[in-house]
């Protein structure tokens, strides 16, 4: 056998026991592989190899705290070009169908969609398009849509909203959302949005 390495115990049931082990050869190439992870983390953190769990540990904090801290930043941003938004809908009909560009994704619009629409009152009920494109996105016709608005009126024009912009959707609530191929559509959507709203 050479050694024995007891790598960990499984309990099935009250009577089932299964035992995970190595030995001889075959533990010596785990012991190689483990080295070799080892190795390569120690060049990767700059660290050595006592100070790893440490460099890891730490490293995991920091990208919590940038987390934090995008959150934040994602949070006031939205404020703020919730303030525009909702100033266009003023003058337009309560109704806003705006790009937001590259580096959106769908939790950033939703987010932005309820932070304009719980500064409106019920009756003023917003109708909101927005539309983003992934930062990887090779194509300036290629990207996400979320439409919000009025319940029956969401659920009834979601689908015809897909199709212009040549895409595949789905929602109900008052929400509709999807990936579409052809965002120059969006003028077409906008005609549709404002004869709807207006029979």
């Amino acid at each position: 056998l050479q050694m024995i390495k007891f790598l960990r115990v499984e309990t099935f049931k009250s009577n089932v026991i299964r035992v995970h082990f190595a030995s001889g050869k075959r533990l010596m190439k785990l012991l190689k592989s483990y080295n070799d992870q080892s190795m390569t983390l120690v060049n990767m953190l700059s660290c050595t190899e006592q100070e790893t769990v440490e460099r890891v540990q730490n490293l995991l904090e920091e990208k919590k705290e940038r987390e934090r801290h995008v959150k934040d930043l994602k949070e006031k941003l939205c404020q703020s070009q919730a303030k525009e938004i909702i100033q266009e809908l003023k003058g337009n009909g309560n109704l806003a169908v705006i790009d937001l560009g590259y580096g959106i994704d769908m939790g950033f619009m939703t987010l932005l969609s309820s932070t304009v629409t719980e500064s409106c009152t019920e009756e003023e009920a917003p109708v909101l398009l927005f539309v983003g494109r992934p930062d990887t996105s090779l194509s300036v016709e290629e990207g996400s849509f979320l439409l919000t608005g009025p319940r029956n009126f969401v659920d009834g024009i979601g689908k015809e909203v897909a199709t212009i912009l040549s895409g595949r959707g789905g929602g109900k609530f008052g929400k509709f959302q999807g990936k579409v191929t052809r965002l120059s559509g969006l003028n077409e959507v906008r005609d549709l949005l404002k004869a709807k709203m207006n029979t």
